[in-house]
């Protein structure tokens, strides 16, 4: 945890001092847990309650009142319950003191949101919508889902110009609801966005990666010659990322990692600092790669506590040419050349054609998770999970995995997600985990339209207790959860999760970038462990004296209540062009196509107790 209270805040101890000196001095009746000094009750007493029990307590006069409001009490709660929780942190600054209800609103929001997700009737809490300056093309909330950043547009009378933007969710007018996003001019459109709290020559701030791409201004690049006047009149920024432009007009591909400083955003973002701070840009450009090949899924990850950004650079493949896909670790603080992964085929299948379809590093074991497709050329594909060891620093290796396993060898998967768990610097594991969480692993397939699910357990280490001993091991530990099979016209998408997952659908030969949504879901996982000793069941909640809400086992899908084409037309009519969550509090942001307007949806509670 960020900081460790040993008593109680020194304004609820005067407080509830004068108040039991005021009962003595009227002589009132006052029972003997009154009479106990407010470290006893809050240190000894307040820990031995449930939730429900503290809510309670809370009731019955002022000195509980205000003992019960104290941030240690909720903290406590935070590190023992079962239900997966946010990491406990500051919303605002990290390394500033918490807000008193923070911890307090944290528990709020994971019980609210487990409840809701296990019920078979799911609605939505609450929802408003968010408008800003620009066009927004796609989305990613950071964890804690305070602050969205966004690849926008800006429409200009020569066409349109693009920018990286960053806004505070929670500081809106209350009507109507806008909001100033702080942005960066950029000379392309920004695809394939991640950003996560990390920290950047020491010091806290928000990364944010992007992909942009342009026409190739050599024309050796691929051994043809023509001028730079020949090149296709086709604007890249208005075509699908996927979209191919043939040899004769190659393209380049630049992954740009920005930084943005905590201190510089809040100050940004406060109208009484701004002034101090003038036209100075926030955004800090400090890592950039340029690639021939296409670059796909960049993710964000911390390794020995330095920056680094993992992606996958695919070439074209032909009937007479498959060249290996290459997996790039690339070090955001320095200079120096990126680690460069080359897996090699899988034995008995070296004739066929191998493609990298997901990707997640481990930095707790410094190995990295990749799941490969098999293309078989005339039966059904082979999908496996592998574990490579990460390549040494500055250098490219060919490796065989250290481990595999096939997930399924039927279907065609359009889709592979992998979650992600990650934890900032200055954050902090809430509950007291005794293990890692395990790994999601969702399959969207489409004939038929399927979505599959796996969790990846992680594995004990032999003669060890501790959390830092636990290892993700694919021998005996991904267990499969469940599927879902959809009509054979809509096509399946999905947000993933580590417990739980939104699932939407649009027509299959919609083939817009924002197609109109017939389907909108949400999912929860069944839970199903290995079949092992060390691995401890979790669906019971000893903080609850309720206890935890069941899984339905008929309704693992089902749809959220009040998402419907009478309270969000615009989502069923033009369609959803972005969506972004942040699975531990319950809210999502989403986009319609061409749209300045953010729809943000919360199902937790978002006050307290």
């Amino acid at each position: 945890m960020l900081y460790k209270w040993t008593t109680v805040s020194t304004l609820s101890t005067l407080l509830a001092n004068l108040v039991l000196e005021n009962k003595h001095t009227a002589q009132w009746p006052a029972c003997f847990i009154q009479r106990l000094s407010p470290d006893i009750v809050v240190d000894c007493l307040l820990p031995l309650l449930s939730v429900e029990e503290v809510i309670c307590l809370r009731r019955v006069n002022k000195l509980f009142f205000l003992l019960t409001q104290e941030p240690i009490v909720w903290q406590r709660i935070l590190r023992r319950l079962a239900i997966p929780t946010p990491p406990l942190s500051t919303k605002f600054r990290p390394g500033v003191k918490l807000p008193d209800h923070e911890a307090e609103e944290l528990v709020t929001r994971a019980i609210t949101v487990d409840d809701r997700f296990r019920d078979a009737n799911t609605m939505l809490h609450t929802s408003f919508k968010l408008a800003i300056p620009e066009i927004a093309l796609e989305l990613k909330l950071l964890l804690g889902g305070k602050y969205l950043v966004a690849s926008v547009a800006r429409r200009r009378n020569t066409g349109r110009t693009y920018a990286l933007a960053i806004m505070n969710v929670e500081a809106h007018e209350s009507e109507p609801k806008t909001t100033a996003a702080l942005s960066e001019d950029l000379e392309s459109r920004a695809y394939c966005l991640d950003a996560k709290f990390m920290r950047y020559h020491g010091e806290d701030g928000i990364m944010i990666s992007h992909v942009r791409r342009f026409w190739s201004p050599d024309p050796q690049a691929i051994g043809t010659e023509y001028e730079l006047d020949e090149q296709p009149q086709i604007n890249l920024d208005e075509q699908v990322y996927d979209a191919y432009s043939g040899e004769k007009y190659p393209q380049e591909f630049e992954c740009e990692c920005t930084f943005i400083s905590i201190v510089d955003l809040e100050r940004a973002m406060d109208p009484h600092a701004k002034a101090q701070i003038g036209a100075r840009n926030i955004f800090r450009p400090v890592r950039q790669y340029w690639s021939a090949l296409r670059i796909y899924d960049p993710a964000l990850y911390s390794l020995h506590e330095r920056p680094h950004v993992s992606f996958t650079e695919q070439p074209r493949y032909t009937l007479t040419s498959q060249p290996p896909d290459r997996v790039v670790f690339l070090p955001i603080e320095s200079d120096t050349a990126p680690s460069v992964l080359i897996c090699n085929k899988i034995q008995a299948r070296a004739t066929w054609m191998h493609r990298v379809r997901q990707l997640r590093v481990l930095p707790g074991q410094n190995q990295v998770l990749i799941v490969r497709t098999v293309y078989h050329p005339q039966f059904r594909n082979e999908h496996a999970i592998e574990l490579y060891n990460l390549p040494p620093k500055g250098r490219t290796a060919l490796y065989t995995s250290n481990q595999l396993v096939f997930l399924t060898r039927d279907g065609v998967m359009r889709n592979f997600h992998l979650s992600d768990f990650y934890l900032p610097p200055t954050y902090t594991v809430s509950n007291n985990q005794d293990r890692y969480p395990p790994i999601s692993i969702y399959m969207v397939a489409n004939r038929p339209q399927t979505v599959l699910h796996y969790l990846l357990w992680p594995t004990r280490t032999q003669g060890t207790t501790d959390n830092a001993n636990w290892i993700y091991d694919l021998s005996g530990s991904i267990v499969p959860q469940s599927g879902r099979e959809a009509d054979s016209d809509i096509n399946l998408r999905l947000l993933p999760g580590v417990h739980r997952a939104l699932v939407w659908g649009h027509e299959f030969s919609d083939r817009r970038e924002s197609p109109s949504t017939l389907v909108f879901q949400r999912y929860i996982c069944r839970q199903r462990g290995p079949p092992r000793t060390d691995w401890q069941d979790k669906s019971q909640e000893p903080m609850l004296a309720r206890g935890r809400k069941e899984i339905p086992q008929l309704n693992i899908f089902a749809y959220l209540q009040n998402v419907n084409v009478n309270t969000f037309p615009e989502f069923f009519e033009k369609g959803i062009a972005s969506i972004s969550w942040d699975e531990s509090i319950g809210r999502a942001c989403a986009v319609c196509g061409d749209s300045n307007v953010i729809t943000v949806m919360d199902i937790a509670k978002t006050d307290g107790m």
